[in-house]
């Protein structure tokens, strides 16, 4: 898979912890959000993973703890673990397995 790199990755690193922000701002204000953000910030974590390099991962990772000003429990009980194991399960498969199968 084809990673992004200068302008375009910090670009795509930047919109999607606007996304994910966004998605966690939105499950604080409605209760039952929690558990679909629980679902879908591995994900985006993933997706950021295997589109760019490692020093964008930690600008996206860094950008993402601005919620603990919001909740610091929600960023330490749900953000952090998710952004981890999304993190490290797309440097998993960008390292084992083709692009093809992703």
């Amino acid at each position: 898979m084809k990673k992004l790199t200068g302008v375009k990755a910090l670009a795509f690193s930047g919109i999607m912890a606007s996304i994910t922000i966004l998605l966690i701002l939105v499950s604080n204000v409605i209760i039952g959000l929690g558990i679909i953000s629980m679902l879908i910030l591995p994900m985006c974590a993933t997706f950021i993973s295997l589109k760019v390099d490692w020093k964008y991962r930690l600008v996206y990772f860094c950008a993402c703890l601005i919620t603990f000003i919001i909740d610091p429990s929600l960023t330490l009980f749900i953000v952090i673990p998710s952004l981890i194991s999304g993190i490290v399960l797309g440097t998993l498969v960008s390292k084992y397995l083709q692009g093809y199968y992703v």
